[in-house]
């Protein structure tokens, strides 16, 4: 039954993104422009910067990871209030959530095509950075898969809670937005944390993206395994033991509160 529900819902993304074919295209686009970019900027920086002996030495492999880490984390933030906006917008909320399919997983679904879409661009990336740009990887593979699944646990647990949050107050784009530029500035996404200044740098160890990205760059780029990394583990284990039930509580609560007040259709 999930499985199928699972299809139905990407069914029905992909008919309906496959009608701006032209958006997809310009998102390959995207990524191949951004690989240039930090492409370029690489050859201008000494791979024998101290801020990055940890990750392996090379800018553009770092980056690379940086790059494609948070753009999950950015679909796990986003995806899953847009959806719900979408299907506002559209007068289709109410009839997807009054079926018996909890609305837990009508929201959960609802976010599989940018998870899809993000995991595409995420194959183009190390593609393209592999085969055409030169980076090497040393991966430990129990350690990668590891932290990949505990990272997407934590970002769609944040996104769904943002999600409940933003069904109940209606407007909270602007603070999305916030959150997600705070992260990838102070998580390290495209620089080392340790070049922020001291007295800001604690801020990086609050986001959760700065464990992932900590850790999926030793396991990718220097072979670290599942003991070299157990802070990052903890932290994202714990972090996902935490949002995960607070995403299946917060959309609970804000399903049953505007259900109460009338605004389930409401944005």
């Amino acid at each position: 039954m999930s499985g199928g529900l699972a299809g139905a819902f990407l069914r029905r993304d992909w008919l309906y993104e496959t009608t701006y074919r032209g958006m997809l295209i310009f998102q390959m686009l995207g990524i191949l422009g951004s690989l240039i970019i930090f492409y370029s900027i690489s050859k201008i920086i000494s791979g024998n910067a101290p801020e990055l002996a940890e990750y392996g030495g090379d800018y553009f492999a770092f980056a690379l990871i940086g790059l494609s880490v948070s753009d999950y984390f950015s679909v796990g933030l986003r995806s899953f209030a847009n959806r719900l906006r979408l299907a506002q917008t559209t007068g289709t909320l109410e009839a997807m959530l009054v079926t018996q399919t909890p609305p837990q997983a009508t929201l959960l679904y609802s976010g599989l095509w940018d998870f899809l879409l993000a995991t595409v661009r995420l194959v183009i990336a190390l593609l393209v950075g592999t085969l055409a740009l030169g980076v090497t990887f040393k991966v430990d593979a129990a350690a990668t898969l590891l932290l990949a699944v505990l990272s997407l646990l934590v970002f769609a647990g944040l996104g769904l809670v943002t999600a409940g949050i933003i069904l109940v107050i209606k407007r909270g784009d602007a603070l999305v937005g916030l959150i997600g530029v705070a992260a990838t500035i102070f998580a390290g996404t495209v620089f080392p944390v340790e070049l922020l200044p001291s007295w800001i740098r604690p801020l990086a160890y609050v986001f959760p993206l700065f464990y992932a990205l900590d850790g999926l760059r030793k396991a990718t780029l220097t072979g670290a395994g599942v003991g070299d990394l157990a802070e990052n583990v903890a932290v994202l284990g714990v972090t996902a033991l935490v949002l995960v039930p607070a995403a299946y509580l917060t959309i609970a609560w804000a399903v049953e509160r505007t259900r109460r007040d009338g605004s389930l259709g409401h944005h």
